[in-house]
C-alpha cells in the first residue's frame, strides 16, 4: 500500500522535472532569440538586405512569438519573397526553426508550414538539420 509519505515523494520529483524542462525551454527560448538576431545580422552583412521589420519585431515580441507570428501567417512575409529572390532561403525564419535544437520550441503545424513553404521552392532541407520524422511524431499544442 503507498503511504502519504511516497505519494508526496513522488509529487515532488514530478515537480522538480517539469521545473527542470521549463527551464531548458526557457534557455532555448533565449538562445533562439540570439539565432533571430543572427539571421538578421547575416542578411543584412551577406545579402545587403536589411530587414528592418524583422529586427523591429524581435526586439518588440522576442525571437520566438516572432517566429511563431511569421510561420503561421497565412502568406510568406515580405523577407521570405525578398531572400527567394537572392537566392537565400538558408536565411529564412522557417529555415531556422527546422534546425536542431531550435524545433523543439514548435508544434508540428508550425514546423510542417515551414517544411511546405521551403518544399515548394526547391530548398533542399539538410538532413542533419532535420529530424527524421519529427513532423510525424511531434504533438500540436
Amino acid at each position: 500500500m503507498v503511504n502519504s509519505k511516497q505519494l508526496i515523494a513522488a509529487d515532488e520529483k514530478k515537480a522538480q522535472e517539469l521545473q527542470e524542462k521549463n527551464n531548458k525551454l526557457a534557455d532555448l527560448e533565449k538562445q533562439f532569440n540570439k539565432a533571430m538576431v543572427s539571421i538578421y545580422n547575416r542578411t543584412k552583412a551577406e545579402c545587403k538586405y536589411n530587414a528592418t521589420y524583422l529586427l523591429k519585431m524581435i526586439s518588440e515580441e522576442g525571437g520566438l512569438k516572432t517566429a511563431k507570428h511569421l510561420i503561421n501567417a497565412k502568406y510568406v512575409s515580405e523577407g521570405f519573397e525578398k531572400l527567394f529572390t537572392l537566392k537565400r532561403l538558408d536565411l529564412t525564419v522557417e529555415a531556422l526553426v527546422l534546425t536542431k535544437p531550435w524545433h523543439e520550441l514548435f508544434n508540428s503545424k508550425e514546423l510542417e508550414i515551414a517544411i511546405k513553404r521551403l518544399n515548394s521552392l526547391g530548398y533542399k532541407i539538410k538532413l542533419n538539420e532535420l529530424l527524421s520524422g519529427i513532423v510525424n511524431t511531434r504533438k500540436t499544442d
